[in-house]
Formats: structure tokens, C-alpha cells, sequence
């Protein structure tokens, strides 16, 4: 039987979205039979050495090593790891994009870290990547930037999959977000880390200068999260009527409590691979609010979701906002109603599993 070994950074929520896609995607790729297995670089703070990550990885005998992420330890190793099988498969989830290389959200033309990493693709990064047989990405804008670095290397688009199992209405959560949701207020959603790259700053601007229409249509901004950026979320939160609610990260049954809870779900983010925290929103037919770097354009052909633009000099979150503010109920609910269709006819598991089973197998035959 076919091995497969899926090395990422990092085994908790700090991973973000790789840490997410991981664990749903292990957890059903063993359901179906196949043999995989998940080693992380960094395990409950211990950080693995290049000689001690290799005897790990040298031991399973993988068929398969599939690497999620770039610009650490398991991309440097490659070299290595074709001692162990040639069949190699990297999935960046978004590192490679440009918006991640240029991270031209703060705010600078060109900062010295961009100009390292430039550096380091193309003497280093660059090689390594070149070794192995082919690229994962999740959505068709991925692939094309992936191509822009790397014309000569196959890529295979797979989404993430996501199932939606949400079979009870009355999650568990304390008190203080309870009472958030006692009265008929309608609340706009950001979970996620609290990090410039999110557009967090751009969001709370924009809704500083539209509280008073939010107050007249009765919505609420609920920020979860944890990052830099907690100060800034706070100290907004705290101004007279800024209608700006902040809770701190979320898990398990409040997660759920929050999103099954929430009007609307909002990610005006600078850059992302495929973002499960969208998926999770529409699961919960909430009307969500996403920038075009979300790679979801369906999303905004089928009239799902609104459609944010945003760069380093202008966006048009404030028009969104209004335009969500102006929504009905029924207008609300024919938007979810659409979300949950969206995620069955582009994001069933078995139909994933099944498109990454022959990807597999191909990548074996050559």
C-alpha cells in the first residue's frame, strides 16, 4: 500500500489555515483507507533539527512526502528527502503568492525583508523547489502564480474539502457571549488572527466612519482572534458607541455558538491560499464579505458573496458595509441558503479525496 507522509511547521492553531486543512484532511484521507501520516517541524515548542526531523521521516518509509508550506526546514531538506523517494509534492498555501512575497500592507514600497526573501527564492528556495515533481495548489489563481515562478513544473488544482456536519442549534458558550447575542442585534463576524495581512486595519477604519448607518440598520462588529494587532482591536472596541464588540480566540462549541450566531462573516484579507475560515461561515449560512484575494471568485459569480477590493492605497470596504447594512432578512437568508449549495457542489470530501487519490497514483506512474 501507498505511504503517504504530510510534513507541516507547526501542530496548533498557530499554523493558521495549513494547521486547519491538515487536520480535517489526515483525519478523512485515514477514513478512507489510505495510509497517511502528519510530522510537524515545531511540536508543542520543540523545534525539530534538519538530522532528527530526517530520522523521523527516514523511518516511516513514506511513497509520498508531501510538503504544506515553503520557507522552512521541510523545503530545505528536499535534496535529502529524494534519498528517500522521488516522489516529492509541495502545496505553498499562498506563501508563493505575490501579495505574501511583497506584503505591500505595511505600508512600504519595497521593505528590506521582501528583498531577503527575494534573495533567498532565487539562490536557495528557488533550487530546492525545483527538485521536486510537482506543485498542489488550491484554487486556479494560486496556480497561475505558482507558474509565474515556476513555468516548467506541473501543478495540480485540488481544493480543500469541508464537511458540513452541524446537526444541533444550541452550542455551549459563557455568559458574556451569550448576552452579545440576546438582543436582535445582527453581528459582522472577523475570526482569524489579528494581523495586518487580514486587512483588520482597514476594516476597523472603514467602520469607525460608517457607526452611526450601523446603529440606524442595528449591526455589531464581533472581532475573535489573537495577533499583533490585539492593542489596536481593544482600544477601538472601547470608544463610545463604536458598536465594536472584541472576545479573544474562539474554539470548539463557542466557535460554533459565534458563527451559527453571526449575520455575516467578513475576511478582507491582502492575501490567502483558500481560506477554511470561509468555508466554516458558509457552513453556517452567514453572508460573507471577502476580498478577491480569497481566490472564491464563484463566490461572487453566483451572487454568495460581497465582493471587497483592496490594496496598499484605496479599498472599498466602507460601500460593502453599506451594502450588507441595506440587506433584508430574506435577503440574507437566500444568501446562505446559496452558500450552503456552493459548498456541496465545490467542497465534498469524497469528491476531493477521490480527485487526490489518482493525483497520488499519476504522480507514481511517472
Amino acid at each position: 500500500m501507498t505511504k503517504i507522509l504530510h510534513i507541516s511547521y507547526v501542530n496548533d492553531s498557530s499554523g493558521g489555515g495549513v494547521y486547519f486543512y491538515l487536520k480535517d484532511f489526515t483525519k478523512i484521507q485515514k477514513k478512507s483507507g489510505i495510509d497517511c501520516h502528519w510530522i510537524t517541524i515545531k511540536n508543542n515548542n520543540l523545534v525539530l533539527k534538519k538530522k532528527k526531523l530526517l530520522e523521523q521521516i527516514t523511518k516511516l518509509e513514506p511513497n509520498i512526502i508531501h510538503i504544506h508550506g515553503v520557507w522552512n526546514l521541510s523545503t530545505r531538506i528536499i535534496p535529502k528527502l529524494k534519498n528517500i523517494t522521488q516522489n516529492i509534492i509541495v502545496s505553498p498555501h499562498g506563501m508563493l503568492n505575490r501579495e505574501s512575497l511583497k506584503k505591500s500592507y505595511l505600508q512600504k514600497n519595497i521593505s528590506l525583508k521582501f528583498l531577503k526573501k527575494m534573495v533567498y527564492l532565487l539562490f536557495f528556495e528557488k533550487r530546492n523547489l525545483n527538485q521536486i515533481k510537482c506543485f498542489h495548489a488550491l484554487t486556479d489563481a494560486e496556480s497561475k502564480e505558482i507558474k509565474s515562478i515556476f513555468p516548467n513544473k506541473p501543478t495540480k488544482v485540488i481544493p480543500t474539502g469541508f464537511e458540513v456536519i452541524h446537526k444541533k442549534l444550541n452550542y455551549k458558550a459563557n455568559a458574556d457571549l451569550v448576552n452579545i447575542f440576546k438582543k436582535p442585534n445582527k453581528v459582522l463576524l472577523f475570526m482569524g488572527r489579528l494581523v495586518q495581512q487580514k486587512g483588520l486595519i482597514e476594516l476597523i477604519n472603514a467602520w469607525n466612519e460608517l457607526v452611526y448607518q450601523a446603529e440606524i440598520y442595528n449591526w455589531w462588529l464581533l472581532i475573535a482572534g489573537f495577533g499583533e494587532l490585539k492593542k489596536t482591536v481593544i482600544s477601538n472596541a472601547k470608544k463610545t458607541n463604536s458598536r465594536i464588540i472584541f472576545n479573544g480566540p474562539v474554539f470548539n462549541e463557542e466557535k460554533n455558538f459565534i458563527l451559527h450566531n453571526s449575520k455575516g462573516f467578513i475576511l478582507p484579507s491582502y492575501n490567502e491560499g483558500l481560506p477554511i475560515s470561509v468555508l466554516e461561515a458558509l457552513s453556517f449560512k452567514s453572508t460573507c464579505l471577502i476580498s478577491e484575494n480569497c481566490n472564491m471568485n464563484n463566490l461572487f459569480k453566483s451572487n454568495i458573496s460581497l465582493r471587497i477590493r483592496i490594496t496598499k492605497n484605496k479599498n472599498n470596504i466602507k460601500e460593502i458595509l453599506t451594502e450588507l447594512f441595506k440587506l433584508s432578512e430574506k435577503d440574507l437568508e437566500i444568501r446562505g441558503q446559496l452558500g450552503l449549495k456552493y459548498l456541496e457542489n465545490h467542497h465534498k470530501w469524497d469528491k476531493i479525496i477521490s480527485e487526490t487519490n489518482m493525483f497520488y497514483k499519476d504522480l507514481e506512474k511517472v
